[in-house]
C-alpha cells in the first residue's frame, strides 16, 4: 500500500484494512518515493501516513515495512525479520517504543543503517551497536526500546 500517494493526490478512498484484516491478508508498505505522487523516501512518515489515514495500527505499520514487505516482494526467506542465516539489513532508532516510529511525524529517528552486516550510516549518538557481536543478541530482550 502507498500512502504517500494517496496523501499527495488527495485521494479519498483507502484500502479495506477491515477486510485485510479479517481475512488476514499481510498487508506491506512502501514509499512510492517519487516528485509526483510520493514525494518523501521516509519510512517513518509513511507509516505515520498509513496509522492516519488507512487506521492501520503502529504494529500493522512496523511489520508493512519489515516481514510484510519482504513477503510482498518474494524476499522473506532472505529478509523481513532479524534471525540467523538472513540478511543484515538493520535501521535503529532513538525512540522509546516501536509505536514512536508511526507517531512522530516528520521526525527522523534514525541512528543507524546497517546494509548486508556492514554498517552504511550511524550518527555521533550515544547508541553504538555492537556490530561483531550482533549474533549474540538476537532473540535477547531490548530494554532500550531500539527496534
Amino acid at each position: 500500500m502507498l500512502p504517500g500517494a494517496n496523501y499527495t493526490l488527495r485521494e479519498t478512498r483507502v484500502p479495506p484494512i477491515a477486510l485485510f484484516r479479517k481475512h488476514k491478508v499481510k498487508m506491506a508498505l512502501a514509499t512510492n518515493s517519487n516528485p509526483v505522487s510520493s514525494p518523501t523516501n521516509s519510512p517513518a512518515t509513511i507509516m505515520n501516513l498509513a496509522c492516519t489515514l488507512f487506521r492501520m495500527t503502529p504494529e500493522e505499520a512496523v511489520r508493512g515495512f519489515t516481514v510484510n514487505a519482504a513477503y510482498a516482494l518474494g524476499m522473506r526467506k532472505e529478509r523481513g525479520t532479524i534471525e540467523v542465516g538472513k540478511a543484515a539489513d538493520l535501521s535503529f532508532w532513538d525512540i522509546e517504543h516501536p509505536d514512536d516510529l508511526s507517531y512522530l511525524l516528520g521526525a527522523n529517528r534514525c541512528i543507524g543503517v546497517v546494509k548486508r552486516g556492514g554498517v552504511v550510516f550511524e550518527t555521533h549518538s550515544h547508541f553504538a551497536w555492537p556490530c561483531s557481536d550482533a549474533e549474540k543478541y538476537i532473540g535477547q530482550p531490548n530494554p532500550r526500546g531500539i527496534t
